[in-house]
């Protein structure tokens, strides 16, 4: 399960959730890596390439002003 701040979920106190950028890359780290690991395990399994992921990435958001 995703964490807390990822789900959109609003903080109860005024510290808020923290830093996005950091949860999102322990998340991918903990998480989906040995997930997606696991299930590209079936391609060995099967000898075919039935499953792919595209790497995870955390886009930087930018601010424009004006």
């Amino acid at each position: 399960m995703p964490p807390t701040a990822l789900m959109g979920m609003q903080a109860s106190n005024t510290g808020g959730f923290g830093a996005l950028k950091p949860i999102a890359q322990i998340f991918a780290r903990n998480e989906l890596q040995p997930f997606m690991s696991c299930v590209e395990g079936l391609n060995e399994m099967t000898g075919y390439k039935l499953i792919k992921f595209d790497p995870y990435v955390i886009e930087e958001l930018e601010e424009k002003i004006g």
